[in-house]
């Protein structure tokens, strides 16, 4: 992520606090301090299916970084339920490891992920 506050972000989980860290690099999108650079669209709009409205699939596959996830009311105008599908962790994922790029953390949720996938015809 672009911001880079030591008061707002300790990786090793002190003292981050995801909502602040948001909320000021929203106000700095927003005063053009990123004006030309190319930003994750997760950052502003974690979830994109904008382009999916636009461009319409088959099927959409949608993974999840968060056990709650829900798909948004406004895709079922243009998809059926059948022809969406949800890979939701079964886990608990804290808002930091969204962040987290460490080998062995990595490794652990690709495999959960290709377990949870492999079961799932689509």
């Amino acid at each position: 992520m672009p911001y880079n506050n030591k008061a707002l972000v300790d990786f090793k989980g002190k003292m981050f606090d995801t909502k602040l860290l948001f909320e000021r690099f929203t106000q700095d999108v927003l005063l053009g301090l990123y004006d030309g650079f190319k930003l994750d669209g997760g950052i502003m709009n974690n979830c994109l299916l904008q382009p999916f409205i636009n461009h319409r699939m088959d099927k959409i596959i949608i993974i999840a970084l968060r056990d709650t996830f829900e798909v948004p009311e406004y895709i079922y105008k243009y998809y059926k339920e059948e022809d969406l599908f949800v890979f939701k962790p079964n886990f608990k994922i804290n808002p930091e490891d969204t962040i987290r790029f460490e080998k062995d953390f990595c490794f652990d949720l690709f495999q959960k992920g290709y377990e949870m996938a492999s079961k799932v015809e689509v």
